[in-house]
């Protein structure tokens, strides 16, 4: 604890790359998972092999896949960015399909009754009863990213998993690396604050 004390400036900046890492994880693996859940979501038969890959994936350890990753990326925040993105696909998809099966089917007519358009029913309709699963599913998948985007740091990513990485360098104390290690901690209390909705209980480290 100490060592963030005394060097704000850096844990400052290096919880800025974080969260900027998490926030480019998230925008693209939301751009993947809409279209993935619509596809499910209108053809039913895809749910079990679609869900079966991205489960699988989900199970693969984060330092062998972004090792696996690491040949064709190169050894940068790259290979832990696209990691972040194939383990929150399951997450956001499996959300996304809740969230579209609890509009129910009458409300979308009634919609279509009052004369709106597809896109007008997406947006109006759907979108807004859907959000608060949409966002629960966005909340855990933020809390993975941080989680593997402080891993991610042994490949040269950055952000706060930066002081932790030097745990084996000679001539440190094993105090002095401790200190350390709460860095990582803090862009996961910004991510449960920024994301946190009322009725959606506490905190994801709290719940399990």
């Amino acid at each position: 604890m100490s060592y963030l004390l005394n060097h704000p400036g850096l844990m400052w900046q290096l919880t800025q790359e974080h969260l900027a890492m998490v926030g480019m994880t998230l925008g693209m693996a939301v751009v993947l998972a809409v279209p993935l859940a619509l596809l499910v979501h209108h053809v039913r038969w895809l749910a079990l092999p679609v869900m079966g890959i991205l489960s699988i994936l989900y199970t693969v350890p984060s330092l062998a896949l972004i090792i696996l990753l690491v040949p064709w990326l190169g050894l940068n925040a790259r290979s832990v960015v696209v990691a972040m993105v194939i383990y929150t696909q399951v997450i956001l998809v499996r959300h996304f399909c809740v969230g579209l099966r609890s509009v129910e089917p009458a409300i979308l007519e009634a919609a279509k009754g009052m004369g709106m358009n597809l896109w007008q029913r997406w947006w109006q309709v759907q979108v807004p009863l859907m959000l608060p699963i949409v966002l629960a599913g966005l909340r855990l998948a933020a809390i993975v990213a941080i989680a593997i985007a402080t891993v991610g740091a042994k490949f040269g990513a950055g952000g706060t998993g930066n002081p932790a990485v030097r745990w084996h360098c000679p001539g440190r104390s094993l105090r002095q690396d401790l200190g350390r290690i709460p860095g990582g901690g803090i862009p996961g209390l910004a991510g449960e604050h920024s994301l946190a909705q009322p009725g959606m209980g506490g905190p994801s480290w709290l719940r399990g």
